[in-house]
């Protein structure tokens, strides 16, 4: 591990697996990758997964939850394609993740777009290294998804229908509301990139406090590069998120820390 928190001590023992294994990064294709080798803007991480902001800080307090590692043996596109013995330790993490950030940005919700390696009708380039969303909001998104007429919304208990859905070869989306429950996202059609992003972007609280993200004279490819393009980094944003969060599971270590001593 590097300078940042492992979180391993804020959500109980994790069993460390000695024969885990231990994957490849994608250094030339993948923006993920690259922002894992630098570590400067992680905020903290456990054994397989750590967090660090979302580049289109479209509110502060937005990160992304990934794997470390870009493949093993086929690429990690979602919570889909990790190994099973990884779900565990995910849901943990993730739960610490939200612990975090909403005891300093107030409620959240997450989403995954749940992509599989065979699964690129259109040609176009997406992020294909599993990350989830956590986004401080305290609006849903469910009545939206709902009656969108897009989606087939299916309430799940965890994690592990993802990992059913994507043996299937079709992708999903993944959506947990306010109140934690939930919901596997079956569709269709092809849909348009990041087009729950887009919803979130559209909230009223989130709106108000960033005008940036959403430009109607921006291409959409633009705004699939824009891990690459600093006008869609509010360095303050950015920034001050890696330093909340960092210094909050600081503290959460030291804490635990100090009840184990006594």
């Amino acid at each position: 591990m590097s300078n940042y928190p492992v979180i391993n001590n804020v959500m109980g023992h994790l069993e460390r697996d000695e024969s885990a294994d231990f994957g490849e990064h994608n250094l030339e294709s993948c923006s993920i990758c690259r922002e894992l080798k630098h570590e400067k803007n992680i905020i903290c991480g456990s054994e397989r997964f750590v967090a660090f902001p979302d580049i289109g800080q479209i509110v502060e307090g937005y990160v992304q939850v990934v794997t470390r590692w870009h493949k093993l043996q086929e690429e990690l596109t979602s919570v889909g394609q990790i190994p099973s013995e990884w779900i565990p330790e995910l849901q943990k993490f993730i739960v610490a993740m939200q612990e975090g950030v909403e005891s300093i940005y107030g409620p959240s919700i997450i989403f995954e777009h749940g992509e599989v390696p065979t699964y690129r009708k259109d040609g176009r380039i997406r992020t294909v290294h599993m990350h989830m969303h956590i986004i401080p909001t305290n609006q849903s998104l469910l009545d939206q998804i709902t009656n969108s007429n897009i989606f087939t919304v299916k309430p799940i208990d965890d994690l592990t229908p993802l990992r059913e859905k994507s043996a299937s070869g079709e992708p999903y989306y993944f959506y947990q509301d306010l109140n934690r429950q939930n919901y596997l996202l079956e569709f269709g059609e092809e849909l348009p990139s990041q087009i729950l992003r887009k919803l979130v972007s559209g909230l009223p609280k989130v709106t108000e406090r960033n005008q940036h993200w959403l430009k109607e004279n921006q291409s959409e490819v633009q705004l699939n590069n824009c891990w690459e393009c600093m006008a869609f980094r509010p360095a303050d944003r950015f920034y001050a998120t890696v330093r909340k969060l960092r210094q909050e599971y600081l503290n959460r270590n030291t804490n635990t820390t100090q009840a184990e001593v006594k």
